[in-house]
């Protein structure tokens, strides 16, 4: 990068992050795998807000005194005229906030964490099993070559989430959970057009590594967002989520279906 970023300007970059991750985190309790989140209330709430995502970013609060609220205006404006977020809609003292592709790469490898061209073998493993099962979303332990018995299922399962985190905040990869919390991955249309171009290479845009503290920070962040998640609420109150018959996939992702119904 041509421009250096300063402390301040990594701390936003870095909770966005933080926030975009616990977004589409599985909806499920961390750390438990058996243990759903609400489908009633959160797991509505996760989907829309999913969906505002694409086309309005996250909303992200500006706190402080008149002066901090001017001075992170400021740093905002400058990351994205550095192309590493894009602004949405502004209401008050919140504004919608998004990573650009090149600022999810940036921000990832600031905070040491996987990027998205290190999902690509996973994007292939997904399609390889979706094919020979002809479902379009497959079971999460089937990806990692592990089962929800085996001492190893935690430690696969949120390496596995790590890898594909990138990939579903491109709107690459969809999920979706049953009553148990266990959960699916799907390629959608856009995934798929991925996997059809060539295999991406590591990007030549990053800054030097600044060390421990942002993945520190962002790890901080990431857990406060999937604590507060669990308070999350629908806007539209008709709008229910029904959960997958355990041990069965759909045969298309939401995104499919939205893309069809068009």
């Amino acid at each position: 990068m041509n421009q250096k970023l300063a402390d301040p300007e990594i701390a936003i970059l870095t909770d966005l992050l933080a926030r975009t991750d616990a977004l589409f985190t599985p909806p499920r309790v961390y750390g438990d795998e058996t243990a759903c989140l609400p489908f009633a209330t959160v797991w509505p709430a996760v989907v829309e807000r999913r969906e505002v995502f694409f086309t309005q970013g996250i909303d992200v609060p500006f706190a402080g005194s008149a002066a901090a609220r001017k001075e992170s205006e400021r740093l905002v404006g400058r990351l994205a005229s550095m192309r590493l977020v894009t602004i949405g809609s502004k209401s008050g003292r919140r504004v919608g906030l998004r990573l650009t592709r090149r600022g999810d790469d940036v921000t990832r490898w600031l905070a040491a964490v996987p990027m998205l061209y290190e999902a690509w073998p996973l994007l292939e493993r997904v399609h390889t099993i979706a094919e020979a099962t002809g479902y379009h979303l497959v079971r999460e332990t089937d990806i990692a070559d592990t089962d929800y018995d085996q001492p190893d299922v935690s430690a696969k399962l949120s390496n596995l989430l790590d890898m594909l985190l990138p990939a579903k905040a491109a709107g690459l990869v969809d999920d979706h959970a049953d009553m148990n919390g266990r959960c699916w991955y799907g390629l959608t249309l856009s995934g798929r057009k991925w996997l059809d171009g060539p295999a991406p290479s590591p990007p030549n845009y990053l800054p030097e590594y600044p060390g421990p503290q942002w993945c520190d920070l962002h790890t901080r962040l990431l857990r406060r967002y999937e604590a507060e998640r669990l308070g999350w609420q629908p806007k539209h109150q008709g709008h229910i989520v029904i959960p997958l018959s355990a041990g069965l996939g759909p045969s298309t992702t939401w995104r499919d279906l939205e893309a069809s119904n068009a």
